[in-house]
């Protein structure tokens, strides 16, 4: 997905603003923690670490700023901390 093709917060209805209350998929504490560790060597923020992690993305750290779902495959690159919301965001794009 291209970033310029990504919808910003302002363009969100209302219904895709709330945060979701919890993410659909399941996943191992094995793999959640590995998936955690990929933001160690993040650019972003501690808070927005947290953000794109409770959203179900994991970091590539080969791709600069780039993020992708291993459930979805939804990658997305150059996040902006202070306009994008990953969790609202993932489930507008991919909300199976």
């Amino acid at each position: 997905s291209n970033v310029d093709e990504r919808p910003r917060e302002d363009s969100f209805s209302s219904e895709h603003r709330r945060e979701p209350d919890k993410l659909s998929f399941r996943e191992s504490s094995f793999l959640r923690a590995q998936r955690r560790k990929t933001f160690s060597h993040s650019k972003y923020s501690v808070e927005y670490r947290n953000e794109l992690f409770k959203a179900g993305f994991a970091y590539c750290k080969d791709v600069a700023r780039s993020t992708i779902c291993l459930y979805c495959f939804l990658v997305c690159y150059d996040w902006d901390e202070e306009k994008d919301h990953p969790a609202c965001f993932h489930k507008a794009v991919s909300p199976t």
